[in-house]
């Protein structure tokens, strides 16, 4: 008899120890009884056991029987491979090599493309610190991404972590013009919805410039709720059909044109002229303010246009408009980019020819009243005339 080994747990340590103890009897009929119905119990649950652990086993071998031909089946491959070891490392550095071939033949492909959408966003940043450098494609398969290398003020950063709203729309654009300009794209048009949103004046203006140089090759629409692209427009008198999409009731949609500001005002003034229901005083102060609004727009336009196309900074001209506040003032400005004394302004319209003068006296002194001219029309006319020398020739 010896002690239970260590794995026998449960029922055969139990029968075991019982078996173990008779080790302390003396009397061999108390030996041969213990023997017997020790044993007895001892060999029941040993047999107990020995059908668990079967079931255990035949269990098990069920489990790894698909697992063990699965195996069986892989490892002939799988030393083949190690036979090729030399080989299959040769396969991956061919395989980076080509992914790398790849991505530089995709990349100076890009190229013309990344060109266009560096100046792009050249001209849209107007004033931004942000500069856009090289655009690089990288990565495989569904992996593959668009590398910006932008720079802050020269130092290298993440583009989303330091542009504004507004510079992240120029930046798409500046990224998806390229692509409708392509030769190879199917489609004569382009359609951009709220472009202007986020952007500050300076963006809107580089924006209309954009949009311009693409509707010669593309035909362009735009939707948006802001009036800041439509003034742009006008303000550089870039050519544009814009026209007002209004939703009634009963989802009743109409279309209209819109004129600018200069249009509108001459309209204006031209009715109040031919009316015939208003004391001639009343509609000469009234038709005199209409003109002077045109004149004045008139003047912003060209005197915008040209100090923007010089490169004076956005902020510097409105700043400029904001603290001009006199007609001739203005006037002046839109005719020599500069203040210049009075008579170089009564030089400048004299060289027109009287009727200049006329226009412009309207225009200056009307809104203060005075007798009203006998051809109140003839004047307003003589006013369109002079705002057209003034967007054509100024």
């Amino acid at each position: 008899m010896t002690p239970a080994p260590p794995w026998a747990v449960g029922d055969i340590a139990t029968a075991w120890e019982a078996w173990n103890a008779g080790r302390e009897l003396t009397d061999p009929l108390a030996v041969a009884e213990h023997l017997e119905r020790a044993g007895a119990v001892l060999s029941e649950a040993c047999d107990a056991a020995r059908t668990e652990a079967a079931a255990r086993l035949s269990e098990l071998e069920d489990q790894w029987r698909p697992l063990a031909v699965r195996l069986a089946a892989w490892i002939p491959r799988a030393r083949a491979v190690l036979a090729q070891a030399d080989a299959l490392k040769s396969v991956k550095a061919a395989r980076t090599w080509l992914t790398k071939q790849a991505n530089a033949l995709r990349t100076e492909e890009l190229r013309p493309m990344a060109d266009r959408s560096t100046e792009i966003w050249n001209r849209l940043r107007q004033e931004s610190n942000v500069s856009l450098g090289p655009i690089t494609l990288a990565g495989t398969g569904n992996m593959k991404r668009v590398l910006l290398d932008v720079e802050v003020d020269g130092s290298e950063t993440s583009a989303l972590g330091v542009m504004s709203q507004g510079e992240l729309h120029s930046l798409a654009l500046a990224l998806f013009l390229p692509r409708v300009l392509a030769a190879r794209t199917p489609f004569g048009f382009v359609v951009i919805d709220d472009p202007v949103q986020s952007m500050d004046p300076a963006k809107v203006d580089g924006l209309a410039r954009v949009l311009a140089d693409v509707a010669r090759h593309r035909q362009v629409v735009v939707f948006t709720h802001d009036t800041r692209l439509r003034d742009a427009i006008s303000q550089l008198q870039l050519p544009a059909s814009v026209l007002e999409v209004t939703r009634q009731e009963r989802s009743i949609v109409s279309v209209r044109p819109v004129e600018d500001e200069v249009s509108r005002a001459l309209a204006d003034a031209r009715a109040v002229a031919a009316s015939i229901d208003l004391p001639a005083q009343a509609a000469f102060v009234v038709a005199a303010g209409l003109c002077r609004t045109a004149l004045e727009a008139a003047c912003v336009e060209v005197l915008r246009r040209k100090l923007l196309g010089h490169g004076e900074p956005y902020a510097e001209v409105e700043s400029l408009l904001r603290s001009t506040r006199a007609l001739g003032e203005v006037v002046t400005l839109a005719a020599f980019g500069a203040p210049r004394p009075r008579t170089d302004l009564n030089d400048l319209l004299a060289q027109q020819g009287p009727w200049a003068r006329e226009a412009f006296a309207l225009c200056n002194r009307g809104v203060h009243g005075g007798p009203p001219p006998a051809d109140l029309g003839s004047v307003v006319g003589k006013v369109e005339r002079l705002i057209r020398v003034v967007r054509r020739d100024w």
